[in-house]
């Protein structure tokens, strides 16, 4: 049922456009060409998936997948929040959702000053395949009870879902089509600092594939803003700069991809030393996180395969 009205949502729209879900089938059912239409591109679409999606690892009747890509109506519609009874999408950046226990958490990396009022511009990126830095509401204090739900949600039985996309707009104007959200799956709390609003790291469940992690890393880092650093102890002794490894490679808009191997940390710049830069940041972030020594340095070669015509 939450599919067809995830399909409903999809095709004539929520609020004012909704239709009853009887009136939609209606309306495909009598419309063949259409239908057929609508056949021939979800086959189109299936083929050109270049993901493999994973279920949710839960059993509540959520048609979504894990690195799905999704709208936010199609969203609501599958947990159930939309409806006939209730046609219109929220617009809140966290929707909590009582009859599962879940905080949905609706991510923009590039927040235009168009589109998004200057309270609510969060820094928001990947710190790697597995972290991701998020900022809450600029009213959350961790003492609060949406901060403690947001801390202390895997011992009270409650979960965080994470939607994410790079913009609202395709394009970037605020006449565009508006950008779907991907999955990235279940996340638990790994820590946080400061608050009004609180930067909480979240520990993904899966981790996000190497080809996005460009994008959703480089979000914010390429405007070169800085972000919370974890607290130094009073009176220690700053440990010396490790060696890392960089790996560059040409992106294909432009610029350079910039991964180190060592913590999975990836991002781009136009040049190389921006690139290198970018990677140095994102790196200590992840590092301040996960401070483990990095043992030994991983070999970096090339090697040949048959040519292709």
């Amino acid at each position: 049922m939450r599919q067809w009205h995830m399909l409903t949502a999809q095709l004539f729209g929520t609020g004012r456009l909704w239709r009853p879900l009887d009136q939609a089938l209606e309306v495909l059912w009598q419309a063949g060409a259409w239908r057929e239409e609508l056949i021939q591109l979800l086959e189109l679409l299936a083929e050109r998936a270049d993901r493999r999606l994973h279920p949710l690892p839960w059993a509540l009747p959520v048609p979504l997948r894990v690195h799905g890509h999704y709208s936010r109506a199609k969203i609501e519609a599958a947990f159930g929040v939309l409806s006939t009874e209730s046609p219109w999408i929220h617009r809140e950046g966290v929707l909590a959702h009582q009859a599962s226990a879940t905080d949905l958490l609706f991510i923009t990396l590039r927040k235009s000053e168009a589109l998004f009022s200057p309270s609510t511009r969060y820094r928001d990126l990947a710190l790697g395949p597995s972290l991701f830095h998020w900022e809450s509401q600029s009213t959350t204090t961790a003492s609060s009870a949406t901060g403690q739900r947001y801390i202390h949600h895997a011992e009270r039985g409650s979960r965080v879902l994470l939607f994410v996309r790079e913009q609202r707009k395709r394009d970037g104007r605020a006449g565009g089509p508006t950008e779907p959200f991907v999955c990235l799956g279940f996340a638990t709390y790994a820590s946080h600092e400061g608050e009004r609003p609180m930067a909480i790291r979240w520990r993904l469940e899966r981790e996000i594939p190497v080809a996005w992690l460009p994008v959703m890393a480089l979000a914010v880092l390429g405007g070169q803003r800085q972000f919370p650093r974890a607290g130094s102890q009073t009176g220690s002794t700053a440990p010396g700069p490790m060696e890392l490894t960089a790996v560059l490679t040409p992106a294909e808009e432009g610029g350079y991809v910039a991964f180190n191997p060592e913590t999975g940390t990836t991002t781009e710049g136009e040049s190389i030393e921006e690139a290198i830069a970018n990677l140095r940041e994102a790196t200590s972030l992840y590092l301040e996180e996960f401070p483990a020594g990095v043992k030994g340095h991983p070999l970096v070669t090339m090697f040949s395969v048959p040519a292709h015509a």
